[in-house]
């Protein structure tokens, strides 16, 4: 797995990595801060020998799944963090139609959570 991911507003303020310093609106009070943008790739594939062997179907399991996904978390303040993600996953294998192994389709999500903490 390779995974990235940056501050794109705030400040260190001694123990904390990245702060909820938050964007000024003039006349208004702090807002929110964009906080982190994250990338992540990674790549499971399963033992060949599991599908040699009879323990698994190549037609129904896949072999390997590659998953690209990113997403962007919004830190309101020191309580609340919004997040939005989104990944798509590919297959190998693992799906068959009329006895021929084909790759089974990819699979798309889209995420949201809004994290509250006391």
């Amino acid at each position: 797995m390779v995974a990235l991911h940056g501050v794109l507003e705030g400040r260190e303020t001694g123990q904390e990595v990245y702060s909820t310093r938050l964007v000024y609106i003039e006349g208004a009070a702090d807002v929110f801060v964009v906080a982190i943008v994250a990338a992540r790739i990674s790549n499971v594939a399963t033992d060949t020998n599991q599908f040699r062997l009879g323990f698994a179907d190549p037609g129904v399991a896949a072999k390997t799944a590659t998953e690209v996904a990113f997403g962007i978390n919004w830190i309101l303040n020191n309580n609340v963090k919004y997040s939005i993600d989104y990944a798509d996953t590919f297959f190998r294998d693992g799906a068959s139609t009329n006895g021929t192994v084909t790759d089974r389709p990819a699979e798309s999500v889209f995420e949201t959570q809004l994290q509250i903490a006391f």
